[in-house]
């Protein structure tokens, strides 16, 4: 047997033990970009729900699991690194996401160099398939919900993108 040497909770292997102190009881998370953008994130209370904020300023995902959290951080940087819009006073050169006029209401917006649809507001990967996209917006954000043929219209949109783009 393997006991938690903080919470003596006993455990019938080492993989589990290392599982469960992770998850409750492992204080902070140190995160390395692939930028050397380094974060420690440490552990706070949600919800009655002990665990990691993301750190990255336009996500509000918050994960029990330390490891997942790594894993979520170096997803996200990814995607807020390439759909940061620039402010301003920064480089107007800078190539910001191709717009779809009619998701953009919605802050969906379609990624070229990616190929991928992404929701601005959670930063989450959408695919390019009508329901599902509907269903994001309804079910994870409030406000309106766009009608299905709205959504495929858009989709059509992007098709047609595509299209022109890869052949001009």
């Amino acid at each position: 047997m393997y006991q938690c040497e903080k919470c003596s909770k006993c455990f019938s292997n080492q993989r589990d033990r290392k599982y469960h102190w992770r998850k409750e009881h492992q204080e902070s998370v140190t995160i390395n970009l692939p930028d050397r953008t380094r974060f420690i994130v440490h552990r706070s209370i949600s919800n009655d729900i002990s665990g990691f904020s993301c750190p990255i300023q336009s996500c509000d995902a918050f994960l029990e699991n330390p490891q997942s959290l790594r894993k979520h951080v170096l997803q996200c940087s990814r995607l807020a690194s390439v759909t940061h819009r620039p402010t301003p006073d920064q480089d107007q050169d800078q190539q910001d996401p191709t717009p779809i006029s009619s998701l953009t209401l919605y802050d969906i917006s379609f990624i070229a160099e990616l190929s991928i649809l992404v929701c601005r507001k959670c930063q989450y990967v959408l695919s390019p398939i009508s329901r599902p996209i509907r269903q994001h917006i309804r079910d994870k954000h409030t406000g309106t919900t766009p009608s299905l043929a709205f959504v495929k219209q858009a989709l059509l949109l992007i098709e047609a993108e595509i299209c022109s783009a890869n052949h001009p």
